[in-house]
């Protein structure tokens, strides 16, 4: 084969064979010099940079070191009387290999640790699959042709038909790498990361280095600005909301700004060929100062080592995978809203954050097999939480380029007053802060579409340097820690960690009562998984490795039990913890700094009981005594019965008044909270008539109050094979700190305590018809006053939630809860209702045909909820441009107008919903039996005057 050689001596032309030593190619070159020192000869595939010594080459041939035939090759040397320090220390300035470096031993790629990532893909092809193409291949099922080929990675039209910007790493670097064999390709790192910095010492040692003298040998070249190819991350993904919602709760009651570390991994993302996403798992917040407007940090960052460490000993695996802050400012006319700031007319990145983020990249570079110094560019996201049009908050994402890591290692640039642009520095000759500043230019189309290319001098748009990286949450989120409920580090005089905090939930978790899996009674798997699941948090880990309870290896132990995927589906998983020294002396702490319970006395049972019920039980033993006062008052509303009664009027419960003092003995507890209603007569207007304590016995049956903990108690209950100890049962409702757990209790218990259930609400009875509408009462709830058609019991507008439904009263805000909304729907029972026409307050006798008819069923019995719940869903729901396009103009009008002053809560609110289609008439006003056709039931709805409309 045929090599160039090009020196200070000339352009030469060798004849080789391609399996001749490198050593022959040597002696060819010395015949060509004078006085050449053999040691200073170097060698290399560029006229500058990258050089090797050729010496070091020794014992390879010319074909292992990719040279093929009509190759040019670089050599350098000096001569014997030159100073042969110089060249020594030119070499070892420069980078240490190159394409041609052939010593295994010093080879710095070949000894690096890749990402789990980077190793999946380079085991993969990569190529793009694609199906047969019915109208263009005229092969069979198993052949192939260029219409359903597979496409390389880096398929320009693959990309522009996704709307894909930027190519891949991975893709980049097939692109890049010759298809030749795989020595070659070793041999040459298709990579090489950008340094604009000027050589110190010159290569060619014919001048004093660097500010007294330079030349073309050392001086970094021109730079011209362009958008990057490639970007290392193409996803940013954040594995739950509640990370980030966590993350911004400091913002919302501070105002001030935050700053957090992303902790995660990266892994394949298929919506890219050959595409990498990070995964954040965690945001750990270093210690800072917010203000309103920026924050300050301390950089370098002193807990960073730690950190690092400690989320490398994960499962799988976590690191620091890039930053995120909060640049959120409230609008001065609506303080629930955020100020649109980033947009493309104004600046999506500025530039002090631009120089920010290229200083971190450099400072984490990325390992990499196909770089010559086994590094290449960076990984490090950079996320900010800022305002969307709507005012609402969401998470951008963007990475710099290799060139704006380049320019700010070199010190060239700097930040501006104005955000969209970034400032050249001038070029400094002074000793102490020599800097160079080569020419800068960036090209642009001018106003007739022509590309003009520009000095960037003294400054060019931010634009230039920054790499767009998509964002997003899983569908199905499935975070490695399962709690985020510990308070978060360095958030003084907000949240604060202790070691008293840990110890007082361990207490309250029973956690020095539970044992590994093998010796654990049955039934306690769910106390495991409980403990599990709360030490399944990163913050409470961080803190736990500051506390010097655990050892570096009991660390190692707790954070891979905790951060096991199959943590909560095995209590097992939790036994090497349990096993581990550092969790004895945790558990030891925790048995020391338990609460001591209070000797029992006689009266102290009496003391827990309110007043209310004291009075009650005084009045009904004053009875048994022969002392008949005039009234009973009863506790739950206060209205005064007649002494005569065995029963409230309002709402039956002196029955259940007995009851009390015998069920606090027991450690139960059975309060009724609710507010019983006034009973105006116009509340009902269609037989039979149903006093209100019938309704509100029913809600006290379904969701009665057990240890102060509202549980439903609705039958039938599940069919269980072995009996409930409802003492242990109702412990359970409670923990040992407070926390209550309405979702132990097994509905369906009775007990003499408990409100059976009234005789009057019987289970419908399926083999028999459905009353007609108008033969059946309808809750208070659900009544229009006939008196005045304007009120009803409840305040609601149909497009909110159930929680925001409230009692009609005038000076009080009073929810309905879970027990108002178990009150039966209709007397009697119904398992069917159907809403077919709604009526507006203009003129409640007209009635109009509902556009989506609204079907509630229940098969134990319609109740209240089930109707709200009907009516809010049906309403909530998206208009469809099929039906949009059958509304009149003015019915248009009115929805349009009424969607741009709805508010908009998330991000699905900026769509158009059925709700907006009755414009200001959102408020509920009740229902009636549809008349006219004796079949089904009218919406009454009623304008909401605070509507600006």
């Amino acid at each position: 084969m045929l090599i160039r050689v090009r020196s200070k001596d000339g352009n030469f032309r060798f004849e080789l064979s391609p399996d001749a030593d490198v050593m022959q190619l040597f002696q060819k070159i010395l015949e060509t010099t004078s006085d050449a020192d053999e040691q200073s000869f170097t060698i290399s595939n560029q006229p500058r940079g990258n050089e090797a010594q050729l010496l070091s080459l020794k014992g390879r041939s010319i074909q292992s070191l990719g040279l093929n035939h009509g190759d040019l090759v670089f050599v350098q040397y000096k001569s014997k009387e030159s100073d042969t320090s110089t060249t020594s220390q030119s070499t070892s300035n420069a980078p240490a290999t190159s394409s041609l470096v052939g010593n295994s031993t010093i080879r710095p790629w070949e000894t690096v640790n890749e990402d789990a990532v980077d190793t999946f893909w380079r085991s993969q092809d990569g190529k793009i699959a694609r199906q047969r193409d019915l109208q263009f291949c005229k092969h069979g099922p198993k052949g192939m042709c260029d219409y359903c080929m597979s496409l390389e990675p880096y398929d320009a039209v693959h990309h522009a038909k996704n709307g894909i910007k930027h190519l891949s790493y991975h893709a980049y670097l097939r692109k890049l790498t010759p298809k030749t064999s795989s020595d070659a390709a070793a041999a040459l790192p298709p990579l090489n990361p950008l340094d604009y910095r000027v050589k110190a010492p010159c290569p060619t040692g014919n001048h004093p280095a660097w500010p007294a003298g330079i030349c073309t040998g050392c001086q970094p070249s021109a730079i011209t600005l362009q958008s990057q190819p490639f970007r290392m991350v193409d996803h940013l993904e954040i594995a739950s909301q509640d990370i980030i919602e966590r993350f911004l709760q400091a913002w919302r009651r501070t105002g001030l700004q935050r700053f957090g570390w992303l902790i995660g991994h990266y892994e394949p993302y298929d919506k890219v060929p050959m595409g990498i996403k990070a995964v954040v798992e965690a945001i750990h917040e270093p210690p800072q100062e917010g203000e309103l407007d920026g924050l300050t940090l301390g950089l370098p960052w002193e807990d960073e080592p730690r950190i690092r460490a400690l989320a490398g000993q994960s499962s799988p695996p976590l690191t620091i995978v890039g930053y995120i802050f909060t640049d959120l400012d409230p609008s001065e006319e609506d303080r629930t809203k955020n100020v649109y700031k980033r947009h493309p007319q104004s600046f999506l990145m500025s530039s002090l954050e631009a120089i920010f983020a290229a200083t971190m990249q450099r400072a984490n570079p990325t390992s990499s097999k196909s770089s010559p110094t086994g590094q290449f560019s960076s990984r490090l996201v950079t996320a900010i939480l800022t305002a969307t049009e709507d005012g609402l908050v969401d998470v951008t994402a963007y990475q710099v380029s290799e060139q704006a890591s380049a320019m700010v290692e070199a010190d060239m640039i700097e930040a501006s007053v104005d955000p969209t642009i970034v400032r050249v520095k001038e070029e400094d000759r002074s000793a102490e802060s020599a800097r160079y500043v080569p020419d800068v230019f960036f090209s642009y189309k001018n106003e007739y579409g022509l590309e003009v290319k520009k000095s960037a001098k003294p400054a060019f748009p931010v634009e230039y340097l920054m790499v767009n990286v998509t964002h997003g949450f899983p569908q199905n989120p499935s975070p490695i820690f399962q709690s985020i409920q510990f308070s978060i580090e360095n958030r003084p005089g907000l949240e604060d960690q202790t070691i008293e905090t840990v110890l007082s939930q361990l207490s309250s978790l029973g956690a020095p009562d539970i044992v590994e899996s093998k010796r654990s009674q049955p039934g306690e798997a769910y106390k495991t998984l409980e403990l599990a699941k709360w030490l399944s948090d990163w913050h409470l880990i961080a803190f736990l490795g500051t506390t010097q309870l655990f050892s570096p290896d009991d660390m190692k132990v707790l954070i891979r039990t905790v951060s096991s995927p199959t943590l909560l589906e095995d209590s097992s998983q939790l036994d090497p913890l349990l096993a581990t020294e550092g969790w004895q002396t945790l558990m030891t702490f925790t048995r020391e700094s338990a609460p001591r319970s209070a000797p029992a006395q006689s009266n102290t049972m009496d003391d827990s009981i309110p007043q209310d019920i004291l009075d009650q039980i005084a009045a009904e033993e004053a009875a048994s005594q022969g002392t008949t006062p005039a009234v009973k008052t009863c506790p739950h509303c206060t209205f005064e019965n007649d002494a005569s009664r065995s029963d409230c009027d309002k709402t039956g419960l002196f029955a259940w008044a007995r009851h009390f003092k015998k069920l606090w003995r027991k450690k139960y507890l059975y309060r009724s909270a609710e507010v019983c209603l006034s009973d105006p007569a116009e509340l009902t207007n269609a037989p039979p008539r149903v006093p209100l304590s019938d309704w509100k016995q029913y809600a006290y049956y379904s969701h009665p109050r057990v240890n102060n903990v509202e549980v439903c108690n609705l039958s039938p209950g599940p069919n269980l094979s072995v009996p409930l100890d409802l003492e242990e049962m109702f412990e359970y409702l409670r923990s040992p700190g407070g926390t209550s757990y309405p979702d132990r209790w097994i509905r369906g218990q009775k007990h003499s305590a408990l409100p059976p259930k009234p005789q009057r609400w019987k289970k419908p009875d399926h083999r028999k018809e459905l009353p007609f509408p108008k033969e059946c009462t309808l809750n208070p709830f659900l009544v229009q006053s006939t008196l005045n058609p304007g009120f009803t019991a409840v305040y609601w507008h149909v497009r909110d939630p159930l929680s925001s439904i409230c009692l009609n009263l005038q000076d009080v805000v009073l929810p309905l809860n879970q027990a108002d909304l178990a009150q039966p729907a209709t007397y009697p029972f119904l398992t069917h209702m159907y809403i077919s026409g709604f009526a507006f307050s203009a003129d409640w006798s007209k009635e109009y045909s509902l556009p989506w008819p609204i079907v509630i069923e229940n098969k134990e019995g319609i109740l209240c909820d089930d109707v709200f719940h009907g009516i809010r869903e049906n309403f909530h729901e998206f208009v469809r441009n099929s039906e949009y396009e059958q509304w009149l103009p003015e019915t248009k009008e009115w929805a349009l107008k009424a969607y741009a002053v709805r508010p908009k809560w998330t991000r699905d609110d900026i769509f158009l919903r059925r709700s907006d289609y009755l414009a200001a008439n959102t408020m509920f006003r009740g229902l009636k039996p549809n008349l006219p056709s004796n079949q089904g039931w009218v919406l009454l709805l009623g304008p909401d005057n605070s509507f600006p409309l």
